[in-house]
Parts: C-alpha cells; sequence; structure tokens
C-alpha cells in the first residue's frame, strides 16, 4: 500500500436524523478495497455504541397490556412511540427523563425533561395524544448499548415498576461501499475504496468513522507485538530441539551397549540374559510390569536394574 489518501468529497445533513457522508480512500492495491471496506462496515453497522430508551414506566400503569386514561395511544403504541426518540450526550452515563403533561394536548419527545448535557435529536417526534384533561406522567430509563437488545435481555436497575422494552442502539441507520478502479499521471492499476455512511444524527459520519477506525485498531493492536512473541517462542522452540537432539545422542550412544558393561550383581545379570536381554537398548524396551515376571528376578534386582537405568543413563521404564 502506497500512501492512502483519505477524504471526505460529500457530506450532508438531509434532516435532522439523516446525515450522510461519503468518504474515499485511495491509492490501494487490488483486493485491498474490499478487505477495508468489508471491516470498516461490519464494524460501523454493530460495533458502535449509542443510546437507547431500555425502560419505562407510566403513572397507573402495571403491565404493557393495560390502558391509559384520556390517552388515544395504549401503552404498546406508546412504547413504539418512544423508541423512535433519537438522543445524544457526550456523557458515558445512564440517564432519567420524565414527562407530565395535562391534556388536551398532543405530546412530543420535547415534553420530556432530561440532564442539561442531554439532547434530544428529534424533538417533535409524536408520542401520543391526550383527548381530555387527563395528565399523561411517565418517566424513562436512558442508556448505552450496542447493537440491538431484546427487552427480556434488559438489566434495569432501580424501581420494578420499570416495563423492560426493546432497544436500538445503533447511530449507523445504513452503510454501503464499493471498489473502483484508480490511476494517475503516476499511479496505474490501483483501486479507490468509496464508503457511504448514513447516521440517525446522534453522531456525524465523520465520527462514526473515527470510531470505527479506533475499535478496528484496539482490536488489532496486541497483534502488533507478534513478532516479539514469535521470536520468544522461537527461541523455546530451539532449545527444546537442542535438547531433544542431545537426547537422541545419548541414547544412540548408549542403546548399543552390552548387558556385561552395565556393571549388574551376577544375580540380576543372570536373570536377564536368560530372557535373552543382551544390551541396554533390549533392557530399556521392556515395561515394569514385564521386567517384574522375570523368573529369579526378586525385589532387589528390580530396584537394582530402575536405580541404574535411572541415574547413569536417564531412562525411566514406565
Amino acid at each position: 500500500m502506497l500512501d492512502l489518501q483519505f477524504e471526505c468529497v460529500e457530506l450532508n445533513i438531509e434532516t435532522p436524523t439523516e446525515y450522510f457522508g461519503r468518504f474515499v480512500f485511495k491509492p490501494l492495491d487490488f483486493g485491498e478495497g474490499i478487505t477495508i471496506g468489508n471491516m470498516l462496515r461490519r464494524v460501523l453497522l454493530n460495533g458502535l455504541p449509542g443510546l437507547s430508551i431500555i425502560g419505562v414506566r407510566i403513572a397507573g400503569v402495571n403491565h404493557e397490556f393495560s390502558a391509559i386514561p384520556g390517552v388515544r395511544e395504549d401503552i404498546l403504541e406508546l412504547i413504539l412511540n418512544l423508541k423512535q426518540v433519537i438522543f445524544k450526550t457526550e456523557s458515558r452515563e445512564t440517564c432519567f427523563g420524565r414527562l407530565k403533561v395535562q391534556g388536551p394536548a398532543i405530546v412530543t419527545a420535547s415534553s420530556l425533561q432530561l440532564p442539561q448535557y442531554f439532547e434530544i435529536v428529534n424533538p417533535y417526534s409524536y408520542l401520543a395524544t391526550i383527548s381530555d384533561n387527563s395528565i399523561l406522567e411517565l418517566e424513562i430509563k436512558i442508556d448505552w448499548g450496542k447493537g440491538y437488545t431484546l427487552a427480556k435481555d434488559q438489566k434495569i436497575e432501580g424501581p420494578v415498576d420499570f416495563l423492560a422494552i426493546d432497544s436500538i442502539f445503533m447511530p449507523i441507520t445504513k452503510t454501503n461501499y464499493f471498489v473502483e478502479p484508480f490511476s494517475s499521471e503516476i499511479i496505474v492499476t490501483k483501486e479507490q475504496l468509496i464508503l457511504d455512511i448514513w447516521t440517525n444524527g446522534s453522531i456525524t459520519p465523520q465520527e462514526a468513522l473515527s470510531q470505527a477506525a479506533n475499535i478496528l485498531i484496539q482490536w488489532l493492536e496486541p497483534i502488533k507485538n507478534i513478532d516479539t512473541n514469535l521470536k520468544e517462542s522461537k527461541k523455546k522452540i530451539e532449545t527444546q530441539k537442542e535438547s531433544q537432539q542431545k537426547i537422541e545422542i545419548q541414547t544412540e550412544e548408549t542403546k548399543d551397549i552390552l548387558l556385561e558393561n552395565l556393571k549388574l550383581s551376577s544375580r540380576s545379570y543372570n536373570a536377564l540374559k536368560r530372557e535373552n536381554i543382551n544390551s541396554l537398548n533390549d533392557l530399556q524396551n521392556y515395561s515394569l510390569t514385564k521386567l517384574k515376571k522375570i523368573k529369579n528376578f526378586g525385589k532387589k534386582s528390580f530396584q537394582e536394574v530402575q536405580n541404574l537405568l535411572k541415574n547413569q543413563y536417564g531412562i525411566i521404564l514406565k
């Protein structure tokens, strides 16, 4: 890869909840465009953190199939409308928001009372209609997450009367990439990557791309030291190999030693000789069980042979 040129060639705010950015990466060798594009796309769609309502409690309501007096929407419809509200903040803390509206009124997201450091991207998002002078009072819990979380998997701490809801944390609504041939006066037969990013307005496309790149760097950072780790592993392997070679050399040198040269007692020597054991190589091929079964080969002889093999030749019978 030559010196990579990167630029944002297009940036539009189409609506408060739809930001669009187009980015170009060039020059790239053939195959690099699809590799980089695929990695970035996957992280953008599934790896970026986002804000979402994870739970709601409504005054006078005990379960999601209850009706709210004076409110046109039922609980499920109200929850669906709440899920459309998009939040923005620099804080990474969990937040609670409250709403209390007396009708008749059309209730929008702007009626939510939030901490000063929280911003509603779409304040005019519709929530409910109160048809009489009834009061709609509710509290929401907002938290960070990634991807999509079902209500049954939500971990809501605090009051037990919070209704857990399905949450979409993804700030990226859509992303595409495509690869084109690239050439200049200096460079030919290269390619360029064009990456399109749409966000929900909680972050800009530039911020989204920066976050995705940093996530990839964090994932791959440990591999940077793989060369050092490989060198250490190689040293260990070489040391083990040398030790094994020494053992093999010793084995080759000792396997042809005759039984007469092992300096065994006459009783042990005669018992082994009758078994047609004529060398150290023959002896080390015997198991302990087989050795014990040799006629006239008692405990003393057994212990003598074991000690001799272990202490002088490093051989341990099994």
